[in-house]
């Protein structure tokens, strides 16, 4: 049977109907908080009339609490699978932290929606009028259960609480999304960028591990591989800029001279293409340590790579105008592997092409090493940066450390050791 145009008849699914309804209410509050939100919005995002909409739900404000108390049943239920899983897995519980925050603010939106209506609940607030009441406690104690039996089976301490247990999981996964300009403010990322959210993963994972017990045995080499290639954490963009500066004011930079740091065992932080004294606020270009170069690094980083490929104990390498009085080496400008050969345990190599490198094990260093072997005597530059060896460098009484604080006062970042 067909309508008078010809078509089928609509079939009518309330339930269905719901679900576009909260899927399109999810969208319009998500984007637009509850306040910003409209009703027609949430009809056109559905797909359906307003008429359709108020037949589910009888205001806007039941409409949100429902957007909110289904998205807290799907994910916890989520939640509790997954921690199943964990307790199942034998020292694999450390990950139930980072776990959180995966489930439970994945969404910058979700996460922010969530603060703003836990705030807005009145003071004196009875637990019976709390949105879907019923539903998120028999949940929260499902998972408190499931805390009790990880105790159980000794991957928990004695001694904490799962229910305050739970709290903490809960603000851990979700404040920094809470409380956006202070993430911002202190780690100079927002919490939605994928390079805070992999270190915050990271952070968890390793608080995890620390909340266990230690026994897992993660390594700091361990949780950097745990973040995604490309990430690097902020206070390495920091000091590579710090160094950058203090090289050019030294007036070692030149137009072409450049920095590096390890990042960890697998890829380096590079100054990005322009000259350092306009270097600014730029962060750092993260440079696998091996395999071909991404776009807009240019071929000499390559030599970074060769040095931290061969050499595990350099942390840091500067690229300089060569100091006057220092002689340069004999060997080829453009053969990677030469130089690396040449450079052996020492610390400074001059070139042909009138630059020198300077590798050590720290930015401090390796910045006190550069604006060393700018001493007008050959022979005492060569002496004080190591040219000789490695070894002949006296470190001791905070030598690099306070040559860093010294050479970088007045930089606008400074204020943080190296």
């Amino acid at each position: 049977m067909k309508d008078a145009n010809g078509r089928p008849p609509r079939v009518r699914d309330a339930a269905r109907t719901r679900t576009v309804i909260l899927e399109g209410a999810m969208a319009e509050f998500t984007a637009k908080g509850f306040a910003g939100a409209r009703i027609d919005a949430v009809a056109d995002r559905a797909g359906v009339n307003v008429r359709a909409i108020y037949q589910h739900f009888e205001s806007k404000a039941a409409l949100f609490d429902a957007v909110l108390g289904d998205s807290v049943r799907r994910r916890h239920e989520r939640l509790l699978s997954e921690m199943v899983g964990l307790i199942d897995a034998n020292g694999r519980f450390a990950e139930v932290v980072p776990l959180f925050r995966r489930v439970l603010a994945d969404s910058p939106g979700w996460a922010r929606l969530m603060a703003w209506k836990e705030l807005s609940e009145d003071l004196d607030v009875d637990v019976a009028d709390i949105y879907s009441s019923a539903d998120r406690q028999a949940l929260y104690r499902r998972e408190m259960a499931l805390f009790d039996a990880a105790r159980d089976r000794g991957y928990l301490p004695p001694g904490l609480d799962s229910d305050l247990l739970l709290l903490a999981l809960t603000a851990l996964a979700a404040f920094p999304w809470f409380v956006r300009p202070l993430t911002l403010l202190v780690t100079g990322h927002p919490p939605e960028s994928p390079a805070f959210v992999a270190r915050w993963d990271a952070f968890l994972l390793a608080l995890g591990n620390a909340l266990v017990g230690g026994t897992c045995g993660t390594s700091a080499v361990e949780l950097a591989a745990a973040v995604p290639g490309g990430v690097v954490a902020p206070h390495l963009h920091r000091e590579l800029r710090m160094l950058a500066r203090a090289l050019d004011r030294a007036g070692l930079a030149g137009p072409y001279g450049h920095c590096s740091l390890r990042a960890d065992g697998e890829q380096a932080l590079v100054t990005p293409p322009h000259p350092l004294r306009v270097i600014g606020s730029r962060d750092g270009l993260v440079v696998p340590l091996s395999g071909p170069l991404p776009a807009g690094v240019l071929p000499e980083v390559r030599l970074d790579r060769a040095v931290y490929r061969a050499r595990p104990d350099v942390g840091a390498i500067c690229v300089i105008e060569t100091p006057a009085g220092i002689p340069a080496d004999d060997l080829p400008c453009d053969d990677d592997a030469a130089l690396v050969a040449h450079l052996g345990t020492r610390n400074v190599v001059a070139r042909p092409d009138g630059t020198a490198v300077v590798v050590a094990e720290t930015p401090a260093r390796a910045l006190v090493l550069a604006v060393f072997s700018a001493k007008e005597s050959a022979k005492e530059s060569a002496k004080e940066s190591g040219k000789e060896s490695a070894g002949d460098v006296d470190w001791g009484h905070r030598r690099a450390e306070r040559m860093w604080e010294y050479l970088t006062a007045g930089d606008p970042e400074s204020g943080e050791p190296v």
